[in-house]
């Protein structure tokens, strides 16, 4: 369903605004903010409840992908929408979801080697540089 705002008589400009689209994102977008409150939950409930000898690190590390993933990808759309280029909002929202996503990748590796001791600033430092270069291949992939 498209919903056409301004049309010219005398030129062809026409604003189109898929209403289905920006429903689909805001559903989105509300799931995302769910999960982002389930998760920041469930991760405040489990250290608070459990110590850490009992072996909860994978649903830590899950959780926190989750609320990583959530919180940036949320931040990054309305960031975008306020201080971004003037796209659709799909664009808005495919970026920051696949930013998103590397960007709580980059968080539970990050948790993962210092919970193995393994965490110094020159890992820190390979890995942001890691998924830069991914996203520039990405980014100029999707460029040719």
């Amino acid at each position: 369903m498209i919903l056409v705002l301004f049309a010219k008589a005398n030129s062809k400009t026409i604003i189109e605004v898929d209403i289905l689209g920006v429903l689909k994102i805001r559903f989105y977008l509300i799931t995302l903010l769910v999960l982002l409150i389930i998760s920041i939950s469930a991760l405040g409930w489990i250290i608070n409840s459990f110590p850490p000898s009992q072996g909860y690190a994978l649903l830590v590390y899950a959780l926190l992908a989750i609320f990583g993933f959530s919180i940036t990808t949320i931040l990054g759309f309305y960031l975008r929408r306020i201080f971004g280029q003037r796209e659709f909002l799909h664009n808005y929202i495919s970026s920051a979801s696949r930013q998103g996503g590397w960007l709580s990748l980059i968080l539970v590796i990050s948790f993962f080697l210092l919970h193995q001791g393994w965490f110094t600033w020159l890992n820190a430092t390979f890995l942001v540089l890691a998924f830069v270069s991914l996203e520039l291949f990405i980014l100029m992939h999707e460029k040719t």
